[in-house]
């Protein structure tokens, strides 16, 4: 059961770390005008599917090789406040290109 999660959560993690890179590659195509506040928004929520990708591989692939340690887990909570600060700054840019 644990090769499964390991395998599923290393596989959703690789699949969201290339969408991020897309989005943030073409941040015109999800965006309705050229607003540079629009672009800022769709950039900032793909830093916010990067670093959820990263908390997901850690939780998923590196943490049940081995025992819970402190690095593991201040990398964990790093990458938990990194998404959650990008996706508040990406919601605010969103609300602020109206």
């Amino acid at each position: 059961m644990r090769k499964i999660f390991t395998t599923g959560g290393a596989a959703m993690a690789i699949a969201m770390i290339a969408a991020a890179l897309w989005i943030w590659r073409h941040p015109a195509r999800l965006t309705s005008g050229e607003s540079d506040v629009q672009l800022l928004a769709v950039r900032a929520a793909a830093v916010a599917l990067a670093a959820a990708a990263q908390a997901l591989a850690i939780r998923f692939v590196l943490v049940p090789g081995r025992r819970s340690d402190r690095v593991l887990n201040g990398l964990g909570l790093a990458a938990a406040l990194l998404c959650a600060v990008c996706v508040v700054s990406a919601a605010a840019l969103g609300l602020a290109a109206r």
